[in-house]
């Protein structure tokens, strides 16, 4: 049920009504606020773990994460000129501690059988937790000729599975060098690799389907087989395989994508003949990751190459429409072109490793100037600005002098799990890598609840709360009211949202100035208890507080009358409110909104959300977009005096500003319970505008009455609002 006509219009009537569902500025030195791309501290050591597994060169090939959402990562360890190599795999629980429970002190060695190697190259988690592993076992010091491929399965706990090949190996006489595998719906799997044509060093894709238990499919290719003879590529490897949700196979490799229906014919609906080739820019293209989205579209992400003299010039991503045809709606003509400064050691780049999140944004990962990193893009191609610094994040490894990302696994919450090789200064045997693993925040994959906007009592309007739900599925909220003397006051605070509640601890700020006289250095964060708001639908939920005397507990029901522009909400899986409470809530109540599009268009669009002056860090302004192209404003500040002060107003966004003339400060509430609203005036102190230099920079100019004066601030984000991304 929506907001009832009455009620709109009486809150659209009421001036002071319509502004008091803004909100906080949320930018404080002590209150951070976890963005996606920040390290997960939770995790490892502050967000890493970087662990010597042998005394050799350690190389993850492949991180994926078991439903319990514990991370499973392969690879294989080897001295410097490959001799004398193993493969290993090592489980880590959630928090990046070895788990105990499996193999021994959570890592399973495979080693092969005299004068011989062996590398783990990826593996597929089958729903009963059991690990099929797939690799290369050749002679030591031979050449691929010599090698054949490889699958071990080890039961969820690490122990091979006795019933499963022989003595849980099976191995097949293909003279191949690297293998990816996928599990199909039906229990059956399919492995991809590169493999030498018999006789010669020409190199074809081969790919192989097996049944449960270990037997190749005869009902697949010939024999269980199919091989694809290509055109001549540097790069002759395969990187990834997929399955389609038709059953058929796309596999992506030397420079090129292939599709197979599911007898292991190539399908001739897929590009030519089932084999698309995209030449970039006149050079050699190496595939580095390839994901599915769930529209049936295909992005390809890989550094590109001069072949004389070899170097490495730039990565891209390419996007195929389902037929194989360049997506002419993603980047330039289907294309992303990402520079990437110069490295001799390193073929990686920013976009070897690639992930799609759930809501569609585009991870690519690998190094940058020899350091772990990873970009995010939005659906459309552009960069975007909101992931770590201009949509890129740089994560240095301490003692390191060379990391790449080889392989990125997204959780169930939206953190991004990375791991690749880690090479550690001074290295005591002159050689060789660690293995090491990043997580990242990310956006929450929960429900498509997003609580972001104004939340106030209806019957004591005047007063209220501003919600930003953030990215990582956390919510900061700030709450703009009176003390219990009628002097203006604002708490601010941030949590992780646990199903429908968040409870956070309170700060409020105090001592500071009015600009121009106002110091950062000056302003005193006092600990003030602490909130939990409980949302129960899209437009409705509980706030209770504890804070210190003379301020003391209680609670208040909360309505959000108004969704931000761009916003939408779901709360199917939000739990209803307790039966005790339901008097306790608004009239009415919804759990599906969705806010209309702003005409605006560009930054101006993005604003909702918090932005402060980086050199004035305690003060600062919330700003929301409305539907009808409307901002309101809040400034969060002090009186020249050093008391708290809140500001606010809104109004018409036109071309990239908004001006707002009537810009008030609202004056004789006092704390609950004994808010009145009818005390409540709103007397204006002159003129504020807001423009919109890009997505993440703006600028605030003020023309206001003794004694705060004119003036103009710089503006930068502070927060990333859930759901509003910006197209510049």
């Amino acid at each position: 049920m929506k907001f009832s006509d009455r009620k709109t219009r009486l809150f659209q009537q009421n001036f002071f009504f319509r502004f008091l569902a803004t909100g906080l500025f949320l930018a404080l030195p002590v209150l951070t606020f976890a963005a996606p791309g920040d390290l997960d501290t939770s995790f490892g050591s502050g967000g890493k773990i970087v662990t010597s597994l042998t005394n050799y060169l350690d190389e993850p090939t492949r991180v994926r994460i078991q439903p319990d959402g514990k991370i499973v990562t392969v690879g294989y360890s080897a001295d410097f000129d490959f001799a004398d190599a193993v493969s290993f795999l090592v489980r880590h629980n959630a928090d990046g501690t070895r788990d105990n429970s499996f193999g021994t002190n959570g890592l399973v060695f495979a080693a092969p059988s005299l004068f011989e190697d062996l590398s783990f190259n990826d593996f597929a988690i089958s729903t009963d937790g059991k690990f099929l592993v797939t690799g290369t076992r050749f002679a030591e010091g031979g050449d691929g000729g010599q090698s054949s491929l490889v699958i071990y399965r080890y039961t969820s706990n690490g122990t091979l599975d006795a019933a499963f090949g022989t003595n849980g190996v099976i191995t097949t006489p293909v003279t191949g060098v690297s293998s990816r595998i996928v599990l199909q719906p039906d229990g059956k799997f399919v492995v991809a690799g590169a493999i030498f044509r018999r006789n010669s060093f020409i190199r074809e894709v081969a790919v192989l389907r097996y049944n449960s238990n270990g037997t190749l499919d005869t009902t697949f290719g010939t024999d269980g087989k199919t091989n694809t003879l290509l055109g001549f590529s540097l790069f002759n490897s395969v990187r990834e395989i997929l399955v389609q949700t038709d059953g058929k196979l796309l596999v992506a490799g030397f420079a090129s994508v292939l599709r197979y229906n599911p007898n292991g014919t190539l399908d001739n609906s897929f590009g030519a003949n089932g084999i698309v080739q995209t030449d970039i820019d006149n050079q050699s293209n190496r595939v580095g990751g390839m994901a599915l989205q769930p529209d049936g579209k295909i992005v390809v992400s890989g550094p590109n190459f001069a072949v004389r003299p070899f170097s490495r010039l730039f990565s891209s991503i390419v996007r195929y429409n389902v037929n194989g045809t360049l997506d002419n709606t993603f980047g330039t003509g289907g294309i992303v072109r990402i520079t990437d400064p110069p490295d001799p050691f390193s073929q990686a780049g920013i976009a070897f490793a690639l992930a799609i999140q759930q809501n569609g944004k585009i991870l690519t990962a690998g190094e940058r100037n020899g350091n772990f990193a990873i970009s995010r893009y939005n659906p459309n191609g552009i960069i975007d600005p909101s992931f770590g610094t201009n949509g890129v994040v740089i994560t240095v490894i301490e003692n390191s002098n060379a990391s790449e990302i080889s392989s990125l696994a997204l959780q169930a919450d939206g953190k991004v799990v990375a791991s690749g090789p880690v090479n550690i200064v001074p290295d005591v045997i002159g050689e060789g890598s660690d293995a090491g693993w990043v997580r990242y925040l990310g956006d929450s994959s929960g429900n498509d609840a997003n609580f972001t906007g104004g939340w106030f009592d209806p019957a004591q309007s005047g007063h209220g709360l501003f919600v930003e739900h953030l990215d990582g599925n956390r919510i900061a909220a700030g709450w703009y009211t009176f003390a219990p003397d009628g002097r203006q006051t604002w708490l601010i605070g941030v949590g992780p949202l646990v199903g429908n509640s968040v409870t956070m601890p309170m700060l409020r700020p105090e001592n500071g100035r009015f600009p121009p006289q106002f110091v950062s250095a000056s302003v005193v964060n006092t600990a003030f208890g602490q909130m939990t708001l409980r949302f129960d639908s899209c437009d409705s939920g509980m706030l209770s507080f504890a804070f210190p005397a003379p301020f003391g507990s209680g609670t208040m029901p909360l309505r959000r009358p108004e969704l931000p522009a761009r916003i939408t909400c779901s709360t199917a899986s939000v739990a209803a409110a307790p039966d005790a409470d339901l008097a306790k809530r608004a009239d009415v109540s919804s759990d599906a909104l969705s806010a209309p599009q702003p005409k605006a268009t560009g930054p101006v669009a993005a604003l909702t959300g918090s932005w402060a002056n980086p050199n004035q860090s305690g003060h600062g302004f919330q700003m929301e977009v409305l539907s009808g192209d409307r901002l309101v404003v809040t400034w969060y500040v002090y009186t020249p005096t050093g008391e708290q002060m809140w500001l606010i107003g809104a109004g018409p966004i036109t071309g990239q500003s908004a001006t707002i003339n009537s810009y008030v400060r609202p004056a004789g509430g006092r704390f609950i319970p004994n808010f009145n609203p009818a005390l409540i005036t709103v007397p204006s102190i002159g003129t504020l505008t807001v423009t919109a230099l890009s997505c993440n920079s703006a600028r605030v100019d003020y023309e206001f009455g003794a004694p705060f004066g004119s003036g103009s601030i710089p503006v930068s984000r502070i927060t990333s609002v859930r759901g509003v991304p910006c197209v510049p």
